[in-house]
């Protein structure tokens, strides 16, 4: 690392990021410095105010401590709020193989033309004559649907105000999904973990295969989905191990208030994907990675930071997804006191230069600490 003083600023630049500053113009110099400063002037306000603010906010999810008689949902609701996940139970294998032929029903045409396309570094969406959106990306070796709650499309976002084929007409052509969404241990998780309200607005069918260029892969990166609430039921419809993209997660990051440098990312600078030096100054635990037998649910906080990862060749990997969002920006119980700390140590963390004040930004998806698991039974 290189120390650059420029208008009263220092910074510390990588020898690359050295090279790309001497082909800047002075414009585009004096641009970045600048944002610089708004930047470093409004972490400086939300540590002096806003972080307060955030911090008397309604509470999104509650400690569940002494609210439920059954013991098995209590520690279901327990390992939930502490780490942001948890499974909730394996599905029946009749089950689990009849919702995986519906998949593939359902995704019939979506696949035929993901593996006639040609291999392009972007996303293609196309709607088919029953009115469904269905996303391809081939590089990144991923095809899937969304389907929305036809009684609720407020909450699920712009791009889904014209689609036609809802969650209701999709119980009609497969009834197994609907059979799905009424398994009692998911209904109560739903109960607790998304305020009471069970229904999704968005059902999500996937399938994904070996990504040909996997450091373009989105959800690869850490990040988080969404500064409101956010749940998301992950059903592996086929085994899952270290080999076909199980899903990776650093427990207990949901608690945003517990982590100040992730809160100021996400509530300041919005930023919601993160680079390996950002995950070191968040102070995050390490990835962990959950595998499954077919029929495994997950109750998942997305909400935590988050990723995905590559598959081997000739892997698949087949789920259903159910997303649940709320209103409210996300919160927990669990937060740092900072009026605990010593008045030197609050000045100090006051006005210290925010964590991702850097021009230039590199991905290197090998750099992130990770940890090989498998859900608690």
């Amino acid at each position: 690392m290189e120390i650059v003083k420029f208008l009263g600023l220092t910074f510390s630049l990588s020898p690359a990021e050295r090279e790309i500053l001497r082909n800047l113009s002075f414009r585009a110099i004096f641009r970045a410095i600048n944002n610089r400063r708004k930047m470093f002037a409004a972490i400086v306000s939300w540590r002096l105010g806003g972080r307060k603010e955030y911090l008397r906010a309604t509470t999104v999810l509650k400690n569940p401590i002494n609210r439920h008689d059954n013991p098995a949902l209590a520690s279901m609701f327990k390992t939930y709020y502490e780490d942001g996940i948890t499974a909730i139970d394996r599905i029946d294998p009749q089950q689990t193989t009849l919702l995986l032929n519906s998949v593939k029903e359902v995704l019939g045409d979506a696949i035929h033309a993901f593996d006639s396309a040609k291999q392009e570094d972007r996303w293609v969406t196309c709607v088919d004559d029953r009115g469904r959106h269905w996303t391809y990306y081939t590089l990144g070796g991923q095809v899937y649907i969304d389907i929305p709650n036809g009684d609720n499309l407020s909450l699920c976002g712009a791009e889904y105000d014209a689609q036609t084929y809802t969650i209701q007409r999709l119980f009609e052509d497969h009834p197994h999904f609907q059979k799905l969404l009424q398994h009692p241990l998911l209904l109560e998780f739903c109960k607790y973990a998304n305020c009471c309200d069970i229904t999704p607005n968005i059902l999500r069918v996937d399938r994904r295969i070996h990504a040909s260029a996997a450091n373009v892969i989105s959800d690869a990166f850490p990040h988080v989905d969404d500064t409101r609430g956010m749940v998301k039921i992950y059903l592996y419809l086929n085994d899952v191990d270290e080999t076909n993209a199980p899903f990776a997660i650093s427990k207990g990051s949901h608690h945003w208030g517990w982590y100040p440098k992730l809160l100021e990312l996400l509530m300041v600078l919005k930023i919601k994907m993160y680079t390996p030096d950002m995950i070191r100054r968040c102070g995050i635990n390490p990835f962990e990675f959950y595998f499954g037998k077919a029929g495994t649910l997950l109750g998942i906080s997305t909400n935590a930071v988050h990723r995905s990862t590559n598959l081997e060749e000739g892997k698949e990997r087949w789920t259903v997804q159910l997303i649940y969002y709320l209103k409210d920006t996300w919160r927990t119980e669990k937060i740092r006191n900072f009026q605990d700390m010593s008045l030197v140590s609050r000045l100090r963390e006051t006005f210290a230069l925010p964590a991702s004040g850097v021009l230039v930004r590199t991905i290197n998806t090998d750099a992130y600490p990770e940890v090989d698991t498998r859900p608690k039974k």
